[in-house]
């Protein structure tokens, strides 16, 4: 008997050794960001929402890759009950990087008719790294009214239509060699702002900055300098290091005065086009997208970046840090209008895409956690009969996590106006309500319909020994089972003594 516990652990130990062999191959953490309920501007408006069918659609296996996305469409019944017609200004805001939005997957339609709608850019949010997460966000309704506006931002460090001078340098080598061409200046900060377009390399010693870059071909590159002016020296060279200079090259610098905001808007978009290809399907994408935008919206976004990083790069700036801008997680801000006519009912839609947050840190497989924010709702004068469809994935079909209480229906999740190439087979959840809950609606999606121990143990052996796991699991193994052999011997060999 007293090999029993060690044989259960061996046996435990054993059976957590496959699933762990590459727990940490792959982030074990990825944030997720709240979804939202439509926001109504103005607090005056008498139109209450009489019904809302909320749909979330996981069904689509393209969804899953670190985190889980998914399909929403939150469908609203909503009347005018007085005799004059009303025009109502709405809100729709989700939080999302600006060059990673999918115009042809958000859409918002009122009796079945797409209406347009104008984009208003927020503040960025803090965005989880692969391993751990941020605070949990929140939408609130009174700071987000406050970035609906058109007005332009107002600059510390210079002026949008102040003028500036543009150095567009054209360089190309004259051999076939591979050069790195090297420009070098000085200026003061406290008079000077540079703003610099195509080059990789960066040095700076005080007031002394040299700028780099790698060229086989005919190469543009810009300076952009704001205040005094500065002198420019161009040299060639064939190494990294800066040291062996040669003439094997041509250089043409022209000058021209550009506004602040023309530049800005005019000349960094060409910049992320040639990082993205001209042409490209991204450039079209990005074209689309900030056809979107809302007045001033993109001149205030890069004009607030150049701001930030003048401040903490004393007066030095390159257009690399101003594109990222586009690739930072922030609040968007969908507003658009319906008209109703007096004592009418109009069935309002909004349709996107979410992502809910992956946590692999204590379980076996993902956890898969998503938040919509029902609070914005309570600015309505009336809210009522909410119901909730949730069609889960076959990786994480079950609910075991959630605000609301959800019923399981029968059969798996239908594949009606999915292609079937895409959609794996999930379960259906549903749930009713007669108004808004207290609080947020969150829920979590697993493999399995419980959370087991085991699942926990060989979470955490994996999350805590990494790649290690299934050597440390193999020496454990090899020992016990050493151990038991070990104490069979010597009980064998005292019995033949005797």
């Amino acid at each position: 008997m007293k090999k029993l516990p060690a044989i259960l652990v061996l046996v435990v130990l054993l059976s957590a050794l496959p699933q762990t062999a590459l727990a940490n191959s792959a982030p074990v953490f990825w944030q997720g960001y709240p979804s939202s309920q439509l926001m109504m501007i103005d607090d005056d408006s008498p139109v209450m929402v009489e019904a809302e069918d909320l749909v979330f659609d996981f069904r689509d296996k393209s969804g899953l890759s670190y985190a889980l996305s998914g399909k929403v469409k939150a469908t609203y019944q909503m009347h005018n009950p007085t005799n004059s017609a009303q025009t109502v200004r709405m809100a729709f805001p989700l939080i999302e990087a600006l060059n990673n939005l999918r115009p042809q997957e958000l859409v918002i339609s009122a009796d079945g008719e797409k209406l347009p709608y104008q984009i208003y850019l927020g503040e960025e949010v803090k965005s989880g790294g692969g391993f751990k997460p941020v605070e949990q966000i929140s939408l609130n309704f009174a700071d987000i009214v406050k970035t609906i506006t058109a007005e332009p931002y107002t600059p510390e460090n210079f002026a949008l239509t102040q003028k500036g001078k543009l150095y567009t340098l054209k360089a190309q080598p004259t051999s076939a060699e591979r050069l790195n061409l090297a420009v070098d200046f000085s200026f003061n900060p406290e008079r000077t702002k540079i703003l610099t377009t195509g080059f990789s390399r960066f040095e700076r010693d005080g007031d002394k900055v040299r700028i780099a870059e790698w060229y086989d071909e005919q190469q543009t590159l810009e300076i952009y300098v704001l205040g005094e002016d500065i002198e420019l020296t161009v040299k060639g060279y064939t190494d990294g290091g800066l040291q062996e200079q040669t003439d094997l090259f041509t250089a043409e610098i022209l000058t021209q005065e550009v506004e602040v905001q023309a530049y800005l808007l005019d000349y960094l978009p060409k910049a992320g086009a040639s990082l993205n290809g001209a042409g490209s399907a991204e450039e079209n994408a990005w074209e689309t997208i900030t056809g979107l935008l809302a007045p001033n919206q993109l001149a205030n976004l890069y004009a607030r970046a150049l701001d930030e990083v003048f401040n903490w790069n004393l007066g030095y700036a390159s257009e690399h840090e101003l594109l990222s801008k586009e690739y930072a997680k922030r609040i968007l801000t969908l507003v658009y209008t319906v008209e109703f006519p007096a004592r009418s009912t109009q069935e309002v839609s909004v349709s996107y895409v979410t992502s809910g947050t992956m946590d692999k840190t204590q379980t076996v497989n993902p956890l898969y956690s998503f938040v919509y924010l029902l609070n914005p709702a309570q600015n309505w004068p009336s809210f009522e009969n909410l119901k909730i469809t949730l069609l889960t994935p076959e990786a994480a079909p079950y609910v075991v996590k959630s605000s609301i209480d959800f019923v399981p229906a029968e059969g798996q999740a239908g594949e009606e106006k999915v292609d079937k190439e895409q959609v794996v087979g999930g379960r259906i959840y549903t749930a009713s309500l007669e108004g808004l809950p207290a609080e947020d609606l969150t829920f979590t999606l697993y493999a399995k319909e419980k959370i087991t121990f085991r699942d926990k143990l060989q979470g955490r052996i994996g999350n805590t020994l990494g790649y290690f796991a299934p050597l440390a699991l193999g020496v454990a193994v090899v020992f016990l089972m050493g151990l038991i052999m070990g104490v069979a011997f010597k009980k064998n060999k005292a019995k033949y003594r005797r």
